[in-house]
């Protein structure tokens, strides 16, 4: 039998306890182990010392047997008594010592170490498991104990034992536990049924040495591609023309709006979205620039109308008289012509407008250049059909489902988009309806509340 060592006491095979700390139970049951095994050597020499004196006093009655015998037969009856009743009170004490003395005489001493604390016992048993029986040991799940349970001990053995580590694993969910003597968190995940993937996060490191109590995390870790459809707004550009006059303008293709299509690579962990790149694009279909011609030729300039020279009066022939000169009748200065893009206003406060006989609150007003689209074939930034009253606008500067009033066009709401900063596009049925609104500057409208 390979014993892994004497357990004689030896310091270099037991764990020093940290001053301060209270002794434990098995460092207890070593102290009165060690108390009642000096015990049970005074015991044993005791018996021993007997023994061998009632085996003398056996040889020495053996010899006298004879010699007694007829002595007792020599004796008074009651004295004959006497002698035959210690007789049998000496054979009964020999018979009752005989099972207690050699249960002491197979008694052993073993050194039981469980995680480095060694502790010496005596004991009667004869295996590996009757000794943990006898003391009451139980192993867990994972425990170790060496040599094997059957294993038959003899006194000066070892016997070891080594408690499993626990450990918690909480992966999709749920949460397992395992235990193991020791190794590495990978190990801890593969006794658990855990299989993980390489963009799986797992906390701690899997090459990390597990301990008592540990608590290992896993989280699942997805990498998609999604597409997605975006529109690509289209911008206005200008170009002169001679056959327009200075100041005046003129629509010569509406703008349009593209598609593209955009990849986007997406990171989700146990189910939501962390990160989320565009990792390509592809445009479908191209955006095509409004273009606006600006005039460049001079507005010419009316020739003056000759003003004709006043009739003289001929002098009376009455009486002479100094000839009076009519004064000249006063040319009448012209009304105010109201601007075309104001003739239904009728009347505007500080937060109140009144259009049409009907009065409105208004918020704010904003200075803005006012220009015109039509049908596109597709739907509003917002998702309805364009019509009249559909206002195009920077969400920035306006927000969606804004209501406003545009002098010269009416009433609409913020529905679209494609232009940026102060310019609205205000929407029309046909592009003959744009190109007669042309291109407005800096006018006023009305943010209704």
């Amino acid at each position: 039998m390979n014993n892994l060592g004497t357990g004689k006491g030896d310091p270099s095979r037991r764990r020093q306890r940290p001053k301060g700390q209270r002794p434990t139970g098995l460092e207890i049951w070593n102290g009165f182990a060690r108390g009642l095994d000096a015990v049970a050597h005074a015991l044993t020499w005791f018996f021993r010392k007997a023994a061998a004196f009632l085996v003398r006093a056996a040889h020495l009655g053996a010899a006298l047997s004879v010699h007694g015998l007829s002595v007792v037969r020599g004796l008074a009856p009651t004295v004959r008594a006497l002698c035959l009743a210690l007789a049998f009170v000496l054979a009964l004490g020999a018979a009752l010592s005989a099972a207690p003395v050699a249960r002491l005489l197979n008694t052993q001493t073993v050194s039981l170490v469980e995680d480095g604390i060694a502790a010496q016992i005596r004991t009667q048993s004869r295996t590996v498991a009757d000794v943990l029986t006898e003391y009451d040991i139980a192993l867990g799940e994972g425990d170790v104990v060496y040599p094997a349970l059957s294993t038959e001990i003899d006194g000066g053995d070892e016997i070891q034992i080594r408690r499993a580590l626990e450990v918690s694993v909480s992966a999709d969910g749920q949460t397992h536990t395992v235990s193991l003597l020791n190794g590495t968190v990978g190990k801890a995940l593969y006794l658990a049924g855990v299989s993980i993937d390489p963009d799986d996060i797992v906390y701690p490191a899997l090459t990390e040495t597990v301990s008592s109590g540990m608590d290992i995390t896993v989280n699942r870790v997805t990498i998609t591609e999604e597409v997605e459809q975006q529109r690509i707004p289209y911008h206005i550009t200008y170009q002169d023309s001679a056959d327009l006059y200075i100041g005046e303008e003129e629509m010569v293709r509406q703008g349009t709006e593209g598609v593209k299509e955009v990849t986007y690579r997406v990171v989700t962990v146990d189910g939501e979205e962390t990160e989320r790149t565009a990792v390509s694009e592809e445009v479908v279909e191209p955006a095509y620039n409004r273009i606006i011609a600006q005039g460049t030729q001079p507005t010419p300039t009316p020739r003056p109308t000759a003003t004709p020279r006043p009739t003289a009066t001929p002098a009376r022939t009455s009486s002479p008289s100094r000839t009076a000169t009519p004064r000249p009748t006063a040319t009448p200065r012209p009304a105010n012509t109201p601007d075309p893009d104001e003739t239904e206003t009728e009347a505007v406060t500080d937060n109140t407008i009144t259009v049409n006989g009907e009065t409105y609150t208004y918020s704010r007003t904003l200075s803005v250049m006012i220009t015109a689209y039509t049908h596109t074939g597709r739907k509003t930034s917002t998702g309805v059909w364009p019509e009249v009253g559909t206002v195009a606008v920077d969400p920035d500067v306006i927000p969606y489902g804004t209501r406003l009033y545009i002098p010269g066009y009416g009433f609409g709401v913020a529905q679209d988009t494609g232009v940026s900063g102060n310019h609205i596009d205000v929407f029309f049925d046909t592009e003959a309806e744009c190109i007669s609104y042309g291109r407005k500057r800096d006018r006023t409208i009305y943010i209704l509340e």
